[in-house]
């Protein structure tokens, strides 16, 4: 998966947010700040976040920190079910 900004001002900063649901209805996100290019270009796979819920350049990173959002229950694990076949 690749998430890109184009079209941005030179240089701006940019929050990129990742929001969803569990199956049991408890809200998680994730978030990170960048700064666009000269070309007010971001790419996700080549520019480090500065700050949020990582640091660096993680492609991935929007998913695996994701943590329950503010406010949600105590102690919420993210767990995935799985349908068998």
């Amino acid at each position: 998966m690749s998430i890109k900004g184009h079209f941005l001002p030179p240089h701006c900063p940019v929050t990129v947010c990742a929001r969803m649901h569990s199956d049991e209805g408890d809200q998680w996100q994730s978030f990170a700040h960048y700064n666009a290019n000269e070309s007010g270009i971001l790419s996700l796979t080549r520019d480090p976040s500065v700050g949020g819920s990582y640091l660096g350049c993680e492609p991935m990173g929007l998913f695996w920190s994701i943590q329950p959002a503010p406010g949600e229950r105590e102690g919420l694990r993210h767990v995935m079910k799985t349908n068998s076949l």
